[in-house]
């Protein structure tokens, strides 16, 4: 987590006790980031704990923007936060992925803010705190991306659709089953 440490040591600078950080399996749970310097890291004098769904509800619900970051540089991106956010009205705030995939789950400065460093995103979140008008409407149309494509039932819909245009095996199909097949009638 060193490089999402010095990340969030650069938020927490600028936030203080505005910037609420949770999570699980973080080493010593968070408290890695009071010996960050040791490493040659940024100080993050945080602790960072595990929270419960209802807990974890009642933040979103009270918060304005859902900050979210990936672990590094890597190709990850899409993780839970980015539709738990959107779902619960929060504009979300999140780190672009190397590949740019971010910008095919969300509309960039449409749906969602996205970000390249932290400068970039510190500014993003002054203008979501200045600028009511702007924040509800990327929250308002992340919301309403997040409740018409990424619902349960279009996902499922989309998943069993999908698994339609996955050809038959010809050999299964045709009876010639594997051998380690079992016939269970």
């Amino acid at each position: 987590y060193g490089s999402k440490v010095d990340r969030l040591a650069r938020l927490h600078q600028h936030l203080g006790k505005q910037l609420i950080v949770h999570g699980k399996d973080w080493p010593l749970r968070g408290g890695a980031g009071f010996l960050a310097p040791l490493r040659g890291r940024r100080y993050f004098p945080r602790w960072v704990r595990p929270i419960s769904s209802p807990v974890r509800q009642r933040l979103y619900l009270s918060s304005k923007v859902g900050f979210n970051m990936h672990l590094g540089d890597q190709a990850e991106t899409g993780n839970m936060r980015m539709y738990e956010t959107t779902a619960h009205g929060l504009v979300l705030l999140c780190d672009k992925a190397a590949t740019g995939a971010h910008a095919s789950i969300f509309e960039p400065d449409v749906e969602a803010l996205f970000y390249s460093s932290m400068e970039e995103a510190i500014d993003l979140i002054e203008r979501c705190f200045s600028d009511s008008r702007f924040s509800r409407e990327i929250a308002t149309a992340g919301y309403e991306r997040c409740r018409h494509h990424y619902s349960l039932d279009n996902v499922l819909d989309r998943l069993i659709t999908w698994a339609g245009t996955i050809p038959k095996d010809q050999s299964v199909a045709g009876g010639n089953a594997p051998p380690c097949t079992t016939d269970l009638n």
